[in-house]
Formats: structure tokens, C-alpha cells, sequence
């Protein structure tokens, strides 16, 4: 073990972290994030990684979700682990694995990669990347790990959006470079009381004060954090051998969704994909960097043909937000509008029948299916219901489970 990661181990033997509550994210579905990649369909147990799992604040619910999946979680840090373990038994998630390993040390993996015949189809890497000191090297350690058409999901700094937060940390190292942590964190909450306002106090990070003691520690008194640029990321990435395949809210890289129509988006959309990226990150602020990838020889799931759509599996995006307006007279009720939200995206609202589409939709099923029940609400024939559903596919408030045998 490194002398990084040592220190690493030492600060989350002191500050296990992220905590005890759940943590339900926008990657925390690993049939829609196998969706996003081309898979063949064979019949297998999915099975499911969590490296650098913390106290498994992410990884019990996701546990909870697939019972019948195999779930792992790995960390450098035996208090975040023995806490994720008396999670687990709290919420009966008796079949989620906890092992100690070191990302960094490829050796330490090794027992798990000879017992993971196939990979793992979904990995997460979620705050972890950062804090390590040969980023590289953990994502090679976990391509190795991952299955040939399986997905890795990243999240780290970025370092334009997260420019405040590193620099009051900065502030704090430079102020007391010899000081322990405990004398570190009373100057920091200190001077966190005396600021009114500023650029260490914008948004998202202008109440730290009220952040939690562990969130505090992890944001503002870390010994090893690095912020990614666009750039710097997609540079790890390749050097890793992996594959960039999407954003996790493709809208935030989208010229026209940030921008609006008109010829400076334009111009955007038709630069190479990177350089765009490098472009809406500075134009935007993104408080960290969250994209999946996959082994480079794998492709994005190709666009389903329109002829192909009757017959396609389909589901509503567990992302996505479902609401309706009630009116009530007497015992009848009228629900008169519908209105979802994708991720952190705006609200949109529903009608016709792209409404009966979204409030028919339940577990996967063929399109022709939900179309004919869709259809029959709003008396319109299974064909034109169709319509409502390609018309959510595209917009991801539906999405493609992949096939299975």
C-alpha cells in the first residue's frame, strides 16, 4: 500500500463515510445502465460492483433492489466496511459481499477477479477516482474486473465546477500545514462563521456549515483530492483502454438543451465530440464529472428500428418522475395533466396520448402491450399509442431493459 492510500485508509478509519441513509442516485439501476451498451442476450446472474462502496450508503439499496443479483462491495477502509455490514443486516440484505482490497493494488483484486467468471456487468466508481493516487492504474485493476459488455459508472471533481471547495481547502492547508485534523477542522468552521459571502460560498457549496461532520471531513479536510477537467478525464480513461460511452445527464452536454436553437449551438454540435464537451464545461458549471464507460471494442446500443418497435421490450426509465393533477367531485376523480422529469432535468408536461403512455407504463413489457392499454384509455388504436411510445423512448422517459434468455 502506497503512502496516499495509507493516508486515505487512516482518514476513513476516522471519518467512515458517506454515512448511514440511503443513497438513491441516478446510476443506481443496473438494468438501465446495461441498456446503454450493445449486450448479447445470454441467460446469466448479474453481477454487480461497487468499488471504493464506503459504508454502503449506495450499494444496500441497490443490494435491496436486485436480490437476486450478486452485489459486491470493496473498500480500503474496515470501519466504512464493518458499517456497511451492520447496515446490511439492519435492512436484510444478507447476500451482499464486503471485501477489503486496495484499488490500487491490482494483487489485492485478484481473489475477486478469479471468483467473478464473466466480470462484473455493472461496476461503480462513484467518488472514488480522485482520492486515489494512480488513477490509471485502478481503472485498468477494473477493467479487468468488468465484463466484456459490461458498464463502468464514474463520478469525480470536476475541477471548474468544484472551484470553491478546492480552494477553501487549499486555504486550509496552507494556513495550518503542520496541524492535526481536528485543529484544521475548528479553523475551517471558523472561518466558514465569519464569511458572508464570496466565491468559496457559491453554489452548491454555500452552506457548508450545515453539512454533515463526515461530509464536512470528506469535502474540506480530505488528504488526497484531485479534480478532473474534461480533458485530463477522457485522457485516464483512454490510457486505462476503456471507452467513453455517455454522460449520465446527456442534457448538460447538449448544445441545443443548454443553449437553445440558433447558430452558436450549431456551430457546437458540429465540433468533434470532445472538444465540445471542453467547450459546454466552461460555459456551464458542473459540480462533478458522472459518465459510464465500457471496453473499447463495445459499442452503444444501436437505435432501434422504427419497423422493430411493436415488438421491443420496453419499460419506464426509474430516473424519471411521474406526477398528475387531481380533481375530485364527490367520489369521481379526474386526473387532468401529467407532467414528468428526467434526472435533474425540467419538468415537461404529458397530454394525449403521451400521458396514457406514461401512466399505463409499469414493468418491461412489449410496446405492442403497453400501446394497446395506453390506446384504450384514451380510445385511440394500438398504432397511434405507438407513437406515444417512441415519441418517450426518444426522450428516455422510457427505456430498452436489455434482452435476456
Amino acid at each position: 500500500m502506497d503512502e496516499i492510500t495509507r493516508r486515505v485508509q487512516r482518514f476513513y478509519t476516522d471519518h467512515p463515510y458517506p454515512g448511514t441513509e440511503w443513497q438513491i442516485r441516478a446510476d443506481s439501476f443496473p438494468a438501465l445502465l446495461t441498456s446503454y451498451v450493445d449486450r448479447e442476450p445470454w441467460p446469466r446472474t448479474l453481477q454487480l460492483l461497487d468499488a471504493g462502496c464506503g459504508t454502503g450508503a449506495a450499494l444496500i439499496p441497490i443490494a435491496a433492489m436486485n436480490p437476486e443479483a450478486r452485489v459486491v462491495g470493496v473498500d480500503v477502509s474496515v470501519a466504512s466496511l464493518e458499517e456497511a455490514a451492520a447496515q446490511a443486516r439492519r435492512q436484510g440484505t444478507a447476500h451482499l459481499e464486503l471485501i477489503q482490497a486496495d484499488l490500487v493494488d491490482g494483487a489485492t483484486l485478484s481473489p475477486l477477479l478469479e471468483g467473478s467468471p464473466g466480470g462484473f456487468d455493472v461496476i461503480w466508481l462513484s467518488g472514488v477516482l480522485h482520492h486515489t493516487s494512480d488513477p490509471i492504474g485502478v481503472l485498468r485493476n477494473l477493467k479487468r474486473l468488468l465484463a466484456p459488455d459490461g458498464v463502468l459508472s464514474v463520478m469525480v471533481y470536476s475541477r471548474y465546477g468544484r472551484m470553491p471547495v478546492d480552494r477553501f481547502a487549499r486555504a486550509v492547508r496552507l494556513a495550518l500545514p503542520e496541524a492535526g485534523l481536528a485543529e484544521r477542522r475548528a479553523w475551517a468552521r471558523e472561518v466558514f462563521a465569519q464569511l458572508d459571502y464570496g466565491p468559496i460560498l457559491r453554489a452548491p457549496f454555500d452552506t457548508p456549515l450545515e453539512a454533515p461532520e463526515a461530509e464536512f471531513a470528506d469535502r474540506y479536510l480530505h488528504p488526497h483530492a484531485r479534480s478532473y477537467g474534461v480533458r485530463e478525464l477522457f485522457e485516464v480513461l483512454g490510457e486505462a483502454g476503456l471507452r467513453f460511452l455517455r454522460w449520465m445527464e446527456p442534457r448538460a452536454w447538449d448544445p441545443h438543451a443548454m443553449l437553445g436553437e440558433g447558430p452558436a449551438a450549431d456551430r457546437l454540435a458540429a465540433m468533434p465530440e470532445q472538444q465540445r464537451f471542453e467547450v459546454l464545461e466552461q460555459l456551464f458549471d458542473h459540480a462533478a464529472l458522472e459518465l459510464f464507460a465500457c471496453h473499447p471494442e463495445r459499442a452503444g446500443r444501436p437505435r432501434l428500428p422504427p419497423e422493430s418497435l411493436p415488438d421491443a421490450v420496453v419499460a419506464w426509465n426509474p430516473q424519471a418522475g411521474l406526477s398528475s393533477t387531481e380533481r375530485r367531485f364527490g367520489e369521481a376523480v379526474w386526473r387532468e395533466g401529467y407532467r414528468a422529469r428526467l434526472r435533474a432535468g425540467p419538468f415537461e408536461t404529458l397530454e394525449g396520448v403521451e400521458a396514457a403512455v406514461a401512466s399505463a407504463a409499469e414493468g418491461p413489457e412489449p410496446a405492442r402491450t403497453l400501446a394497446e392499454r395506453a390506446g384504450a384509455r384514451v380510445n385511440v388504436s394500438p398504432e397511434a399509442a405507438l407513437t406515444g411510445v417512441a415519441s418517450l423512448l426518444e426522450r428516455e422517459l422510457l427505456y430498452r431493459p436489455s434482452e435476456t434468455i
